[in-house]
């Protein structure tokens, strides 16, 4: 029953994470606003959706591994963002209190943006995009 719960837990938290990434993206694609909105509604939306996954959870290698996979997904989504999103989350108190927990998001950003094709990783992860080289 225990293991029933968990696993339905780190369901609920993948699809969460899922999301995040699918509002992230739009975000990140919505050419009506600047890179400025952009980055401000990006890491209000990753740091209150982080603090939201972590709340309650007292094991320190929990929140390391939920706020990762949350990091990795917003990252991916939008690669441009990365690095914002990787401090906004390292920088979380929840976070930036538990001693490796930046190194091990860091190390999943980066694997996250290593996995994109090549499209994905130059149009900020829409995978719709076509590319068209120009004809000389």
């Amino acid at each position: 029953m225990a293991e029933e719960a968990a696993k339905s837990e780190a369901v609920t938290e993948a699809m969460t994470a899922d999301e995040l990434a699918k509002q992230v993206a739009a975000i990140a694609g919505d050419a009506s606003m600047s890179q400025e909105a952009q980055d401000k509604a990006i890491l209000d939306l990753v740091r209150t959706t982080v603090h939201a996954a972590v709340a309650g959870v007292s094991d320190r290698d929990a929140i390391i591994e939920i706020v990762a996979r949350y990091a990795g997904k917003a990252a991916a989504a939008a690669p441009r963002f990365a690095p914002a999103i990787t401090d906004a989350v390292a920088s979380l108190p929840e976070v930036a209190r538990i001693a490796g927990a930046r190194a091990k998001v860091e190390a999943v950003v980066r694997a996250a943006l290593k996995n994109l094709r090549p499209s994905e990783a130059e149009f900020g992860g829409d995978t719709r995009d076509t590319v068209v080289s120009p004809a000389r």
